[in-house]
């Protein structure tokens, strides 16, 4: 299913990339009756109508996290264990509450009302260590203090004692009465207060997402102009002597040999990268005798490249530096991981803050430094 819906995302941009005006073309010389004039309306009517309901993907995404927990328990041979589906069902009421709800009378649940327990009967079953969020403690006063009141109500509607459970953020309601049913392609999962444009979105109902802000490695220089030492001990060991380190061999890194991991602990999503193999660092025996694809760029350059890499930096008065002790190609050969103004000398500065950080001025010249083409 997940795979099915992930083709399906896929066809909907390649259709929303399609050009009109190939359509309009066709119209005119086949005629709005000719077949494939037809089809052609079809397909645009399709593609304008997702392109204008969006949260229907959004609901397939959710069916598909649905299925994928129920496909996880047959593949394992669990089909004794595999949990019935109450939500947004008329029928199964008892499968949560004790007795059939009645209205205008109190409401009882099973499991003396435990919401944590009531819903790991069934998902712990399904999703067991896939949970986006831990249940069964209190919030923080800070978490308090920015929580909408609908979601305070049910904390405490949840546990007396204002513990987590899955009804703060699920909203039971929404999949239990017949008039909030219309909820359910736009919310099929019936989160509070939904739907949300991404579904990280509910969480600031109670974080601060200004904690949550990814670090910029690169980012190493403050409004004063100082340098942001803690930012250096991302990749260094300890804060390197701008003023006294004179070359690469000068600093320590947190790593001896492969200087390229630390740039992928950030950069994982490497694909189509020149010269290296898309997710992986080094290639494999098998991609090494496969002669159609590509040599790494992460090794030793021979003595023709070598020699011509040290006569084009002198000529454009750059700096490409080589992995210490093993003298291999690393990410910072051709890109310069720090801010303008941090390196000591000028020529050392250079690709500093460029497009993508590349230390030739152009992309191609990059290649231009060590190959002759």
């Amino acid at each position: 299913m997940r795979l099915a819906n992930k083709i399906l995302g896929d066809v909907i941009a390649f259709m929303l990339r399609g050009s009109f005006q190939k359509t309009w073309k066709l119209f005119c010389k086949r005629g709005l009756l000719h077949i494939n004039s037809i089809v052609s309306v079809i397909v645009w009517i399709f593609v304008f109508y997702i392109s204008l309901s969006s949260p229907y993907l959004k609901y397939l995404y959710a069916q598909s996290m649905v299925l994928g927990g129920r496909e996880r328990v047959l593949s394992e041979g669990h089909e004794d264990k595999m949990p019935v589906n109450p939500h947004w069902k008329n029928d199964l009421c008892d499968e949560c509450h004790a007795g059939t709800p009645e209205k205008g009378k109190p409401l009882s649940f099973k499991y003396n009302g435990d919401f944590i327990k009531l819903c790991d009967s069934c998902h712990g079953i399904m999703e067991d260590h896939a949970y986006i969020h831990a249940t069964g403690m209190v919030p923080s006063k800070e978490k308090l203090a920015i929580m909408p009141e609908d979601f305070k109500t049910a904390l405490y509607r949840g546990d007396k004692g204002g513990r987590l459970t899955c009804v703060v953020c699920h909203n039971l309601v929404y999949q239990c009465l017949k008039k909030e049913r219309w909820r359910r392609r736009e919310n099929l999962l019936f989160f509070r207060g939904g739907p949300y444009l991404n579904r990280t979105d509910i969480c600031l109902h109670c974080h601060d997402m200004k904690k949550y802000t990814r670090l910029n490695p690169h980012d190493q220089i403050n409004d004063e102009g100082e340098i942001r030492k803690s930012v250096c001990s991302v990749c260094h060991k300890g804060t390197p002597d701008v003023k006294m380190a004179k070359g690469i061999g000068d600093v320590r890194f947190k790593v001896k040999k492969g200087l390229s991991r630390l740039c992928r602990r950030c950069h994982k999503n490497v694909t189509k990268h020149p010269g290296t193999f898309i997710g992986d660092i080094e290639p494999s025996l098998k991609d090494k005798k496969d002669t159609k694809k590509p040599a790494s760029h992460l090794v030793v350059p021979p003595p023709s490249v070598l020699k011509r890499l040290k006569k084009t930096t002198v000529e454009k008065d750059i700096v490409m530096p080589l992995e210490p002790g093993t003298n291999k190609v690393f990410c910072a050969t051709c890109h310069n991981p720090h801010e303008r103004g941090i390196q000591r000398f000028a020529r050392a500065d250079k690709g500093a803050d460029n497009e993508q950080r590349l230390r030739a001025a152009r992309r191609n010249d990059i290649c231009l430094m060590c190959h002759n083409i």
